[in-house]
């Protein structure tokens, strides 16, 4: 494992960018936001939002649980939640209900080339993870409140991270877990923990943002309790290669046709979601 690559300047980003290699830029103007759980809860209030209960990328069940949204940042600021408590993923609904939060992020969404940019927050205790996986799109994560330990994996080591056929759009899923990985049943991923194969770590603190290349697979850990925004962004070009296809595959989704029980983005069959 090597530590990845930090940019000194945004042309030094930009050229990591050209080269589809993943990249950390230290953006002064992200940690200067200063978005808390205390904060966010002032502003939404005790609206309900859907959080996950452990790792929903590998093959099994997900698992849901609806919750208070102010009584859910208590839980992940409270110093005694257990590690690995309850994650709020990919919640579009925040620019929704605060738009200035989207404007307070031009800086990042205009780090990548493309007409189509689309945002997610994230929150959630210290040990929440999202599990392996890879996008069809360009991605930027940006950390804005505690720390979080990504892993990146190249494109050409799928064969090593054991993709499943759990449905996430756009999304290929992966039963590997490369921080307590099981060589017996994933033997071929040893040359990796062996040292035989290239991947890469990068630690974010606050105001530090990721380049994720479109393919390149992702382990996303929080090694504290964590809040970050992602934007995924494509040009007209890719929106129409892959976006299209996307799309068609989500309305197969939400009609039952494709992934039916089996994935990430409702609860698993038989399975009870709880306030």
């Amino acid at each position: 494992m090597e530590p990845a690559r930090r940019a000194a300047t945004r042309e030094d980003f930009n050229a990591a960018v050209a080269a589809h290699e993943p990249c950390v830029l230290r953006m002064s103007a992200v940690e200067a936001l200063g978005w808390n759980p205390e904060m966010l809860a002032g502003r939404i209030g005790s609206e309900v939002v859907e959080v996950a209960e452990g790792v929903e990328e590998g093959s099994g069940a997900t698992q849901k649980r609806q919750v208070e949204f102010d009584k859910f940042c208590s839980a992940v600021a409270d110093p005694d939640t257990p590690p690995g408590g309850l994650y709020l993923k990919q919640a579009s609904m925040m620019f929704e209900r605060c738009p200035d939060l989207w404007s307070a992020l031009a800086t990042v969404r205009n780090l990548l080339p493309g007409e189509f940019k689309t945002p997610f927050f994230w929150m959630g205790s210290a040990g929440c993870v999202t599990g392996l996986h890879s996008d069809d799109e360009n991605n930027v994560l940006a950390q804005i409140w505690g720390r979080k330990i990504v892993l990146l994996f190249p494109p050409s080591q799928i064969g090593a991270l054991y993709p499943n056929d759990k449905y996430d759009s756009g999304t290929t899923c992966c039963d590997l877990d490369p921080i307590a990985p099981d060589l017996e049943r994933h033997p071929n991923a040893g040359g990796l923990f062996r040292g035989e194969e290239r991947y890469f770590e990068a630690v974010l603190d606050p105001g530090d943002v990721l380049y994720c290349p479109k393919g390149w697979f992702h382990h996303v850990r929080c090694a504290e309790p964590s809040i970050s925004v992602n934007i995924f962004v494509s040009t007209w070009r890719e929106w129409v290669w892959w976006g299209l296809p996307r799309m068609a595959l989500e309305c197969g989704h939400w009609l039952g046709l494709v992934g039916r029980g089996n994935c990430v983005c409702h609860q698993g069959p038989g399975l009870k979601s709880n306030l």
